[in-house]
């Protein structure tokens, strides 16, 4: 008697793939980004108060301050430009990323050697910086509204409504702008995280197998890892994006290299503040992520 075979299941083309990948590392970022968000706003707060000259900032401060000005709410403040651009930036820099491994995999049947790795990730990550740029403008800018005074905010009133303005008011340029600093972040994040995550696993793997355990400790590494390597530009980041022009009508700074070094000067070449903020918004941001999309890639074998 023949065994009935089994139906076989439902197989995806290389576009379909794609695209799905994009989709879970977007969903994936926004669920880590909606759970992680106040740390967020804090971090902008410390980074943009330091630039008042203050030498010790203290956390406590940050907090009191926002729920001062805005409640509860405060914390939460650019949730749908966050969502925004997390979907759009963790899909492509953690999707494409994943599609390029799944492609060598199937295509060449082996690994990305580590010079692979991070030529992808640099790759992915200044795209999916550069696209989503006009969303991190409006994005920094609402967190930066919990901060200032009420006749200097900006008060956008959602994410399309900034982009709108932004364009109106400043012209389309002004969208992206600190686009150098942020794909500098973007390429530093991404390296860090994806690669040592990537490198650590399949280190892990022989001992640990493909466990929970394997994937939580190579995430907080990579967490570590791409934290290290985008504070400096994150911090830029902020504070051009967020500057306005005095009563000169000049701006506080005059490009990347100038912000780099005022700041240097005014804050030393480490603020252990932001460094802290940083690594507590990305590190679960990314474990959160990573062991997401782990379990979607389990259940699609």
């Amino acid at each position: 008697m023949n065994t009935p075979k089994k139906p076989e299941g439902k197989k995806f083309s290389d576009g379909q793939i794609t695209l799905m990948n994009i989709i879970r590392g977007g969903i994936a970022g926004c669920i880590a980004t909606a759970s992680v968000i106040p740390l967020d706003v804090t971090k902008t707060w410390v980074q943009l108060q330091s630039e008042s000259g203050v030498k010790s900032i203290k956390v406590t401060n940050a907090i009191k301050s926002i729920y001062a000005t805005k409640g509860i709410r405060g914390f939460y403040a650019g949730l749908d430009s966050a969502l925004t651009r997390q979907f759009g930036f963790a899909g492509i820099r953690i999707g494409l990323f994943f599609n390029v491994v799944d492609l060598v995999q199937k295509r060449l049947g082996r690994a990305l050697t580590f010079a692979e790795k991070v030529g992808a990730s640099l790759s992915v990550g200044a795209l999916a910086a550069f696209v989503v740029n006009p969303v991190d403008v409006v994005l920094v800018r609402c967190w930066a509204d919990v901060k200032r005074p009420p006749n200097e905010r900006r008060n956008y009133r959602n994410v399309f409504n900034g982009i709108a303005r932004i364009t109106k008011e400043e012209g389309l340029t002004t969208l992206w702008r600190a686009a150098t600093p942020n794909i500098a972040r973007a390429v530093g994040l991404n390296l860090g995280m994806m690669v040592s995550y990537q490198e650590l696993k399949e280190r892990l793997k022989p001992y640990l197998g493909d466990t929970f355990k394997c994937q939580f400790i190579s995430s907080i590494v990579a967490g570590l890892c791409g934290t290290t390597l985008a504070l400096p530009f994150d911090n830029i980041k902020v504070k051009i994006v967020n500057m306005n022009p005095d009563a000169n009508g000049k701006m506080p700074y005059k490009g990347i290299t100038d912000c780099l070094l005022k700041s240097i000067r005014r804050e030393g070449v480490i603020r252990p503040v932001s460094y802290t903020h940083l690594r507590a918004h990305e590190t679960p941001e990314h474990l959160v992520c990573r062991l997401l999309l782990e379990k979607k890639k389990k259940k699609k074998k």
